[in-house]
């Protein structure tokens, strides 16, 4: 029989485990439990009847709590020395690289793209002050925004852990994503979770074995993968080869973005968050007037115009792609200025 601790006796004795409590009644017996310097966790089980092992089945949840959860976040941003003044206008609350670096820094975590101003970072430069710091920390980059929209190669190549998911501008199905691993990841790490795809073999685990795992990056899969997602995003990065390689593709999106970014500057009323053309396929800006960014996007998708609000800080943001034609730009435009004349 498990030997209960005297906390957790107290907290046992704070609730009849055959009562139906309400949910306001709940959270008072589990705010009297802590007893902590800290802010403590709550988890929180759900029977929601699937089976997690199936693919198709699986569920993800955001919880977003209504009155914050009583912090303000600060955003760092590790960057070189050139790109500090766009990291500063992006909103970021400290700039900087080498200065935020400790002794005990063991990752370090980027997005190559950022999402919301389009702005691309210089991977292989911090890369290399990662490699010449005393810690020599691990990059993680973060490739949502980048993957089938820039040229990735080299980033890939410098980055220790490239992630990257297959929808948004790969085209391909909701809920698949894929990583690079490095020579340095793979040398230094073994998987937490296993299953028979991260075995050799599937009776590899056994007390005389001390390798079971494949060399490569499979020993970090665990079971049977999702086909017709995989066979989804094959067909999307077929279309998109059919459009030519990915230097190719990025200087018709510059192009369109390039466009779009002009013709934007000669609407009154309309500030773009960059004052130079983008570097990206994303362009975000600002409508002045007594009016959120939220009603010029319900206007908009009226008229089967579709961009998007950003939260933080509150901007509105328009993307092309290789998919994008001249006529939607000019779409576009012409819905922003009846949007701006009715106000």
């Amino acid at each position: 029989m498990v030997k209960l601790t005297k906390n957790r006796k107290s907290s046992l004795e704070k609730y009849d485990k055959e009562k139906l409590y309400s949910l306001k009644e709940a959270s008072d017996i589990i705010k009297s439990f802590s007893n902590l310097k800290f802010d403590s966790s709550v988890d929180l089980a759900l029977n929601l009847g699937v089976d997690p092992k199936k693919a198709d089945q699986n569920v993800r949840g955001v919880v977003s709590l209504p009155n914050g959860t009583g912090k303000d976040v600060k955003v760092l941003a590790l960057v070189t020395p050139d790109k500090e003044d766009e990291a500063k206008k992006a909103g970021a609350d400290f700039v900087g690289l080498d200065e935020y670096l400790q002794k005990n820094t063991k990752l370090v975590v980027l997005s190559h793209l950022l999402w919301n101003t389009g702005q691309i970072m210089p991977i292989e430069l911090i890369s290399k002050r990662l490699k010449e710091h005393s810690s020599k920390p691990y990059l993680l980059v973060d490739a949502a925004q980048s993957f089938c929209h820039i040229p990735i190669k080299s980033a890939c190549k410098n980055a220790d852990i490239y992630a990257f998911t297959g929808h948004k501008w790969a085209y391909g199905p909701e809920g698949l994503g894929a990583v690079v691993l490095s020579a340095r990841v793979l040398e230094e790490s073994s998987p937490t979770l296993i299953g028979w795809k991260s075995l050799k073999a599937e009776e590899g685990i056994h007390i005389n074995n001390k390798a079971p795992f494949h060399s490569d990056a499979r020993r970090f899969e665990i079971a049977t993968s999702c086909i017709p997602l995989l066979a989804g995003l094959r067909s999307s990065l077929a279309m998109l080869k059919n459009e030519g390689n990915e230097t190719e593709r990025f200087f018709k999106i510059k192009s369109l973005s390039c466009i779009l970014w002009e013709k934007l500057n000669q609407i009154k009323n309309i500030e773009l968050v960059l004052n130079s053309p983008p570097p990206s396929g994303i362009i975000s800006f600002t409508i002045n007037g007594n009016h959120s960014p939220e009603e010029v996007v319900d206007y908009l998708g009226k008229e089967n115009l579709w961009i998007r609000v950003l939260e933080d800080p509150k901007w509105l943001r328009a993307c092309v792609h290789i998919t994008t034609d001249s006529n939607e730009i000019d779409n576009l435009v012409i819905g922003l200025k009846n949007f701006i004349s009715t106000k």
